[in-house]
């Protein structure tokens, strides 16, 4: 029976944290997809293949599982901003070193770059709630009772109970 717990377990940190790396980048390009679309734009291949390598690479949020769900919100905003400027900062980089991104208008670069931020947030939030969510309450099966009743015993005990990521009741 432990076994099964733990594969199920383990299978289910496994889909979402696959979720949680695809979220950002997929939020991303769909949403310069649809300003391509809304500002009749268009893209050369190349451009789209080196877009799509950096947000895969560079909007990730991190894997930890535990991190992510002690984290608290102002750390994953500044996260994501921090990770989604760098992308930014690498595509201009890009585009001015080696004209790969030529085809690239710079009021399309300004519009993705305001209407994506908060996607990204409210996908990363979002899917950070998710995950918060799915893995403390399905696996959350542990009880405790602290011995003594003094200061620490009780300190510890509202620890516990307000800190649910624990799965300890």
């Amino acid at each position: 029976m432990p076994q099964t717990i733990l594969v199920k377990r383990s299978f289910l940190s496994a889909l979402l944290t696959a979720g949680q790396a695809l979220v950002p980048p997929v939020v991303a390009l769909l949403a310069l997809s649809i300003l391509m679309g809304t500002l009749a734009q268009t893209f050369n291949p190349y451009s789209w293949v080196v877009v799509t390598l950096l947000c895969l690479f560079l909007i990730q949020t991190p894997r930890e599982i535990s991190a992510q769900l002690t984290n608290e919100r102002l750390s994953t905003i500044g996260d994501v901003m921090l990770r989604w400027a760098l992308l930014l900062l690498t595509m201009y980089a890009i585009h001015h070193l080696t004209g790969v991104l030529d085809g690239y208008p710079p009021r399309l670069f300004w519009y993705w770059a305001l209407v994506t931020t908060p996607a990204l947030i409210i996908a990363t939030l979002g899917v950070q709630r998710l995950m918060s969510l799915l893995l403390v309450n399905a696996f959350n099966n542990r009880k405790a009772i602290v011995a003594g009743y003094n200061i620490s015993s009780l300190e510890l005990a509202r620890r516990l109970r307000d800190n649910p990521v624990t799965g300890i009741q």
